[in-house]
């Protein structure tokens, strides 16, 4: 299967109840950190459906034994996919000269 995986900044956490969320599957939303949710809606087309690989949402955060079993296989998911996305955030300020 072809999939992208996402790398991203965190971003400041908020209170819950002003949390980012996200609908999957078109029936359940996932309350997610500012930094994913920016990435996410940068990373999207309307046009190309994409399958996207992100640690939060693909390996369970409230199942330490899921945890345990999948983060030291990130690194052969990041590797097997097509292309990995690094997400610093939105240009602000002086970002363009950082990069150069």
């Amino acid at each position: 299967m072809k999939y992208e995986a996402l790398s991203y900044v965190w971003g400041t956490p908020q209170p819950w109840d002003k949390m980012p969320r996200i609908l999957l599957d078109e029936a359940y939303y996932l309350e997610v950190l500012p930094g994913l949710d920016s990435a996410l809606r940068h990373l999207r087309s309307p046009d190309v459906p994409k399958t996207l690989w992100v640690h939060v949402i693909c390996i369970n955060q409230q199942n330490v034994e899921e945890k345990k079993t999948q983060v030291p296989i990130m690194l052969e998911i990041y590797a097997r996919a097509e292309i990995v996305n690094i997400w610093l955030g939105p240009a602000e300020g002086d970002a363009p000269m950082g990069m150069n």
